[in-house]
């Protein structure tokens, strides 16, 4: 397909971003119900997911979506520790985004519950950030009282450390 040709020819971000793209293509495949049943098809979908996002990293370790299919295949193979390390890149790089601090911040409890190892300077930062964006949230509503802003201030209003 001349697309896909003129598409293999892209370097730097532009490929990162194609590489990205695909990934997250074949994550869809591993919930699709179109895709044929069994372990295999599912196999095939976590593998080439998992290249293609780690492919695009290797080019631009900044690329949001790359670090986003990573962070989910991770997490739904329960491997709570490498979930938090790419969550914790994403919010970096995106700080102040509540589509990217909730699933931080739950990833983090649920790293916490499985005992995942050192995770006290994590958890402090992590605190830090969540009551930074409350207050943030606060304000926000002060000068425009949207339901969305008061959902998402309820939900993050938990401390993390007790």
């Amino acid at each position: 397909m001349p697309a896909l040709r003129i598409a293999e020819g892209w370097r730097g971000t532009d490929r990162a971003d194609f590489l990205a793209y695909q990934a997250d293509m074949w994550k869809t495949c591993i919930e699709d119900s179109l895709v044929p049943p069994g372990e295999s098809a599912r196999v095939l979908a976590v593998q080439r997911a998992t290249q293609l996002a780690t492919a695009g990293l290797a080019i631009d370790s900044t690329n949001v979506q790359a670090l986003q299919t990573l962070a989910w295949l991770k997490g739904a193979s329960g491997d709570n520790a490498a979930e938090l390390d790419l969550r914790h890149r994403i919010v970096q790089l995106r700080p102040g985004d509540p589509g990217e601090l909730m699933p931080y911040l739950v990833c983090l409890v649920k790293a916490k519950q499985a005992g995942v190892p050192n995770l006290s300077a994590r958890l402090a930062e992590a605190e830090q950030v969540r009551a930074r964006a409350v207050g943030l949230m606060r304000r926000a509503e002060a000068h425009w009282p949207d339901p969305a802003i008061a959902r998402i201030r309820g939900a993050l209003s938990t401390p993390l450390v007790q």
